[in-house]
């Protein structure tokens, strides 16, 4: 089957193929594969890279081992999703001629690597690099104002997060890692939904009065300060964790009806609004 040179889509998901997964460099017209779901295993370095017009490469949910499969020559590549995985390490260009990568998912693997250069990356709009051991200063996302989900939580992420972000931002998880500075960047994110910097070392004030449309909030575990804005307009919010900080003054007022979880503990709050 794999010695078909005319094939362009090879799809074996969601099975129970098991072992080592063979090269596919002879079919060099595949646009799409997916071999996601799976219980294939092994280095699978080389395996991709002469590929030159994929454009879909779905290896998630496996347990391949190793550097990641080197994909640096793949420019016409849309999604690439290596997620779940036992990757362990990958280069710092790795996905840097990827011009045209609008999705790229690494999370839940155990690479322990600075976070790579994506400056080249102007159409991305996800990106999943969660649950590793990414280390290194965070990343300026300014390359793509294209962005609309960033996964980066559970890394070792350290430095701060500048203000020149994409405003078409609705998911932002940067929690449990490093960071430090103030959090001024969220106000440039005014379509968020899903904002999470917990476990942090944030600072200063947290101005919310831009981002009404907030289902998900967590800024506990920080070292926040000031007062919180009333939260008469968030007609959405379902979660609100402002835990484990210093803000003080009043309990803020809520005006959404679909609140589930609120945890204000572990403040120098003072007041009841009513």
């Amino acid at each position: 089957l794999l010695q078909r040179s005319q094939l362009v889509t090879f799809d074996i998901s969601h099975n129970f193929f098991i072992g080592v997964f063979q090269s596919l460099t002879a079919v060099s017209v595949l646009r799409y594969v997916d071999m996601s779901n799976n219980r294939l295993t092994g280095s699978i370095t080389n395996h991709f890279n002469s590929l030159t017009r994929l454009q879909y490469l779905r290896l998630n949910n496996n347990y391949f081992v190793g550097q990641i499969p080197r994909v640096n020559q793949l420019d016409q590549l849309l999604e690439l999703d290596l997620s779940n995985q036992n990757f362990m390490s990958l280069s710092v260009n790795d996905f840097s001629n990827l011009t045209n990568l609008k999705y790229l998912n690494v999370s839940y693997n155990q690479i322990e690597a600075l976070f790579p250069n994506l400056m080249g990356l102007k159409s991305l709009t996800t990106i999943d690099f969660s649950h590793n051991q990414m280390r290194g200063s965070f990343v300026s996302l300014s390359f793509s104002q294209q962005l609309q989900v960033v996964k980066l939580s559970d890394n070792l992420l350290e430095g701060t997060i500048s203000s020149n972000l994409s405003k078409d931002i609705i998911h932002f998880d940067v929690g449990n890692n490093k960071i430090e500075g103030t959090v001024d960047f969220i106000s440039q994110m005014i379509s968020l939904s899903y904002l999470n910097i917990s476990r942090n070392n944030f600072s200063g004030g947290l101005n919310l009065a831009a981002i009404t449309g907030l289902t998900t909030l967590d800024a506990s575990f920080n070292s926040l300060s000031g007062e919180i804005n009333q939260l008469t307009v968030f007609y959405n919010l379902e979660t609100a964790l402002f835990n484990n900080n210093q803000f003080v003054g009043s309990v803020p007022s809520f005006g959404s009806r679909s609140l589930k979880l609120i945890n204000f503990s572990h403040n120098q709050l003072s007041d009841l609004t009513d």
